[in-house]
């Protein structure tokens, strides 16, 4: 019943191409495209002479029935072409909703409005007006469900729909021929010709209810795919991984095209030497947000994949550089198998990925890291770990579901997606995470973009609601070694932010010392100097997740039974201690996002104060499962270093010395 109506619903609305019944139909209104892709065609191929010699005799009909016929009698891409199941009234509903033009992106659902031909709006951008969101329609991921559904349930409607929507998208936005940020934007064109098209082609090749209209149009869309991504392409990130390997995916997966050795050898030329120049020696990717890591690092292995799939050699150096990158992911994994949220990330479940890479490359400890050590071999040397080209210190107490982790951060922005959060420090402990980055949100401009980039969503310092601005994207040598030390009882790093304040007569700067004491807590030193006198907020994002409550001046999650942690500040100094939680107005404050478009309340706690000058916090950050202890905390400072007591009467007491300059930290029990 619904799929009578919806085809009676589809003759009615008359989408661009509807009255392209036939090939003839289709060579008599479309001539240029139907002899652009012969064209384009290595016709010289002895598997294509009948193709030849239709084309030598204009007989454009017969050409496109003898090159359908090549494909569905060749052997080629194997691993493209499924058999469909028999033809049946079977339903697959995450693609129902695709059959009246109902997409999610991002999350966000929409029906997507038509033009006044009926075709649906290529250019539509969603009910929010984001660009992701039409950039993602053009993604072609509801291409990919109908596709699914297809091949799972062999019911007509769903390659009817995609085969009148691929068709629509082919005859209503035309190659532009020119850099773009519309629908054959890079990363746009690439997503298209890396998976859905190629997909949809060789997957669907024996459906009577894909046309062979739209096949014809779909082979005519490879070349002007392949030569936006040959001469549009970015110059650097995470997005030349991505156009290049949609280059190399066209010439590979559709090697008839005259040009396609062509496409493969400079997306090889051009890619190889990516690696190098995007990924430090230590294995993190350059923008140094953990998403995009991962994004880059799957470019650079489905390329190796696509290359040596078509028997052609890449560099050892190439494949070592992969296993590097999985190396960073899997020793930056908290506990729970996500991955940093740094940056413009989500907060990713990187476990499975790693779990199936440690298969591929015989890597035993990442097994250990990713079972919390049910399998593979125990990691060599300690579980903490300083990256020092991207300035990134892990601090972890072992490898078990409630071991201790710290992410500190005292490196460069990132060459991408930055985010002002330079000497941000994140905590898991105990089973879930406490101390958090605030995540990413959206990509739309406005408030909302700035708050999640800016120095308000993480755990930092301002000046007079301020930072100084830090422009280090990019570093060309390791942090030097006397800023930070991992040895088996303790973990520490420092790091500077230094610059101009508009307001301020000098430069400002803050540096933050770290040091975690192995099983027990983090100490904090803050050290501040800004001449003049000037309101300082030092901010502590908690998890929303978190129950958080203020006692005399000090702040603890107090959830029963589960991790938390206590904030204790140095005695000595006088705190106004606010917590904001799903603010908007004066400003915002007190959100947190684990994904794109998602975003809910959480606990940012403010300590306030006014400073005359220059001057130094310490903190002490105790995590327990249930209640936290409650240490008093004091420190004494001289040119040399502070000295910081840590005493409570029930648990720990200890007595540390960190130095200004050097390593040099001692810990007395």
């Amino acid at each position: 019943m619904m799929s009578t109506l919806f085809l009676t619903m589809a003759v009615v609305l008359g989408m661009a191409g509807s009255n392209l019944a036939t090939l003839d139909d289709l060579v008599q209104a479309h001539p240029e495209r139907v002899q652009g892709l012969f064209a384009q065609l290595d016709l010289e191929r002895t598997a294509l002479a009948t193709v030849k010699a239709s084309v030598e005799k204009e007989a454009w009909k017969d050409a496109c029935e003898a090159l359908l016929d090549y494909y569905r009698k060749s052997n080629t891409q194997e691993h493209l072409r499924r058999k469909l199941p028999a033809k049946s009234e079977q339903r697959y509903a995450p693609a129902d909703p695709v059959l009246d033009g109902t997409i999610t992106c991002y999350d966000q659902t929409a029906m997507v409005p038509r033009r006044e031909d009926d075709g649906l709006d290529w250019f539509y951008n969603g009910p929010e007006n984001d660009l992701e969101w039409g950039w993602g329609l053009n993604r072609f991921w509801w291409s990919t469900k109908l596709l699914q559904a297809s091949q799972q349930t062999g019911n007509p409607i769903y390659a009817q729909t995609h085969d009148q929507f691929l068709r629509d998208w082919f005859l209503s936005v035309p190659y532009p021929d020119k850099k773009t940020r519309g629908p054959w934007r890079g990363l746009e064109t690439f997503s298209r010709i890396s998976r859905p098209l190629a997909q949809a082609f060789y997957g669907l090749m024996d459906s009577t209810d894909f046309t062979d209209v739209t096949r014809i149009l779909l082979l005519a869309s490879v070349p002007e795919h392949a030569d936006y991504l040959r001469h549009h392409h970015a110059s650097a990130g995470n997005w030349i991984t991505m156009e290049l390997r949609g280059l190399a995916t066209a010439g590979i997966v559709f090697p008839e095209f005259k040009d396609a050795k062509t496409w493969v050898d400079y997306a090889m030329e051009r890619m190889i030497p990516e690696m190098k120049q995007q990924v430090y020696p230590d294995g993190a990717q350059k923008e140094l947000t953990s998403h995009y890591h991962r994004v880059t690092l799957n470019n650079f292995e489905e390329f190796l994949s696509l290359i040596e799939g078509a028997g052609r050699e890449v560099s050892p150096e190439f494949r070592d550089g992969i296993i590097n990158m999985w190396n960073y992911l899997a020793y930056t994994m908290r506990p729970n198998g996500y991955g940093i949220l740094n940056n413009d990330s989500d907060y990713d479940h990187t476990r499975p990925s790693v779990t199936k890479a440690a298969d591929r490359f015989n890597k035993s400890d990442w097994k250990y890291i990713t079972s919390n050590g049910e399998t593979g071999e125990l990691p060599t040397g300690l579980p903490s770990l300083m990256f020092p080209w991207a300035g990134q210190l892990l601090m972890r107490n072992g490898w078990d579901t409630h071991a201790h982790w710290a992410f500190f951060d005292v490196g460069p922005l990132g060459i991408a997606h930055r985010h002002f959060d330079k000497l941000h420090l994140s905590i898991h402990a105990c089973g879930r995470d406490l101390l958090v980055d605030s995540g990413r949100f959206t990509y739309k401009g406005g408030d909302w973009r700035n708050y999640f980039c800016n120095e308000y969503a993480h755990n930092v310092i301002l000046f007079d609601g301020k930072r100084p601005l830090d422009r280090s994207n990019e570093v060309n040598k390791p942090l030097s070694e006397k800023d930070y030390a991992v040895t088996d009882t303790y973990d520490f790093a420092r790091g500077t932010l230094e610059g101009k304040i508009t307001e301020f007569k000098k430069n400002v700067s803050h540096t933050r010392s770290v040091l975690y004491i192995k099983n027990q807590c983090w100490i904090v030193v803050d050290k501040l100097k800004c001449g003049q006198p000037c309101n300082i907020k030092i901010l502590w994002h908690y998890h929303p997740d978190c129950t958080v409550a203020v006692s005399t001046d000090t702040v603890t999650s107090t959830d029963a039974d589960k991790g938390n942690l206590r904030i204790v500040p140095a005695q000595g100094s006088t705190w106004d201690i606010t917590i904001v939680e799903g603010q908007e107005k004066p400003y915002i404050q007190g959100w947190y996002s684990h994904h794109y478009n998602h975003k809910e309340p959480a606990s940012c706690v403010e300590y306030a104060t006014t400073t005359q000058g220059d001057e130094t916090y310490v903190w002490a950050l105790i995590p327990a499962l249930g209640k936290t202890p409650s240490p008093a905390v004091s420190f004494e400072e001289d040119e040399t270093g502070y000295r910081i007591y840590v005493q409570d009467e029930n648990s720990f007491a200890h007595t540390v010395h960190i130095p200004k300059k050097g390593n040099a930290v001692l810990i007395e029990k």
